[in-house]
């Protein structure tokens, strides 16, 4: 071979070799962000798609739209480019080529979460609330539950055109209803929150009341109590069995331990020692208890709603008729609307009773029973 085809055969190696490491630098850069930048111009493919993502979040629109055209120009067929495109154009206030574009992408890309996404904006914005609700919930469908699901659902099921569409569209669905039940408590009104609920359970949903029970409680501690119990009555047929007040005020019978136990039902914590048992007798229940340690240690505890004022906490029951060592103590947590705790008093559980204040900003409640060595009984907890 001659020096000069040992040069063209030299030549043609190291284009190959350039543009194997282009491309691979390209492929790399959609898991590996900072990578995108070092991408040479002529191999930025994927890349195109990661800066214009950057720049989008970063306020810059100019340049994330038109890295988004050039994304199209190279590669057509994927539907990501032109949902970049709709991005840009609505951040602009060009609604119509918004919709042009969003509607292709949907076309290229219908099971593109961004895509869709931009679906769920532009009907909401232009009041088209079966659309809407349509693309939202092929998204809660789809499941990678986010902040950005959360924001579009709050824009549009806080909404009663919205909220009425999503019902309508519900059917069986699957075990990802219990989390847009557990986000609505937090977020939506009580009645939306009813309504949801209601329309999951009607159309038999796979709802996990154990979990929606447990994953409440944030909510009730952030001031949802009412949100959270309009859930629990509407999804898991209510938690007012045995006696079991929402807010807490008047007679609290405690919750069969072989029961499912509700967000405002009594829980019985494990402790070393601690032995918890709950009988029943007609439509009444009592607390059987004993404790081998010497240490004080819990044995009920539960949620209340009780409104701002005084209030008075007695108890009922051979536990406070007698002496079972060092007795029973109840101590009361005040919650405020950020989830912040404090103690509002620790003090001896007695039939005779005691006064205790709950502030305005005391949202919610926590009621704890303590018991010292030994065993005993407590028939109920009586707040007026």
């Amino acid at each position: 071979m001659t020096v000069i085809g040992k040069l063209v055969w030299f030549s043609l190696w190291v284009t190959v070799a350039i543009a194997a490491v282009g491309g691979e630098m390209d492929r790399e850069a959609r898991y590996n962000e900072p990578l995108a930048v070092y991408v040479p111009p002529l191999f930025r493919g994927f890349a195109l798609e990661v800066l214009a993502r950057r720049d989008f979040a970063r306020g810059d629109n100019a340049a994330g739209l038109q890295l988004a055209r050039e994304m199209v120009a190279r590669r057509p067929i994927p539907a990501e480019g032109m949902a970049m495109i709709a991005q840009g154009e609505l951040a602009a206030g060009r609604e119509r080529s918004a919709l042009a574009a969003v509607m292709v992408a949907a076309e290229r890309g219908w099971r593109d979460s961004f895509t869709q996404a931009l679906l769920v904006q532009l009907a909401v914005q232009g009041g088209d609330w079966d659309i809407a609700a349509q693309r939202l919930l092929a998204l809660w469908r789809k499941g990678g539950h986010n902040d950005e699901l959360r924001a579009l659902s709050g824009a549009v099921l806080s909404r009663k055109e919205g909220l009425r569409a999503f019902n309508a569209q519900l059917r069986a669905e699957a075990s990802w209803s219990n989390g847009l039940l557990l986000w609505s408590a937090r977020t939506l009104d009580a009645s939306s929150v009813r309504s949801l609920a209601h329309t999951l359970r009607r159309q038999r949903a796979r709802l996990d009341c154990s979990l929606l029970s447990d994953g409440a409680n944030s909510a009730i501690r952030s001031g949802r109590g009412e949100a959270v119990d309009a859930l629990w009555q509407a999804a898991c047929g209510g938690s007012t069995s045995n006696g079991v007040a929402t807010q807490g005020v008047g007679k609290l019978w405690f919750t069969p331990t072989d029961e499912l136990v509700g967000p405002f039902g009594w829980s019985y914590p494990v402790g070393l020692g601690v032995v918890q048992e709950v009988s029943r007798a007609g439509g009444e229940t009592a607390l059987h208890f004993s404790n081998s340690e010497i240490i004080r240690q819990p044995i009920a505890r539960r949620m209340l709603l009780l409104p701002s004022g005084e209030h008075f906490v007695r108890a009922e029951g051979d536990a406070v008729k007698s002496s079972i060592g060092l007795g029973l103590t109840v101590m009361i947590m005040c919650f405020d609307l950020e989830g912040n705790y404090k103690k509002i008093g620790k003090f001896t559980l007695t039939k005779e009773g005691r006064m205790f204040s709950i502030s305005a900003a005391c949202v919610s409640q926590m009621l704890e029973i303590e018991a010292g060595s030994g065993s005993g009984e407590l028939d109920f907890i009586v707040i007026n």
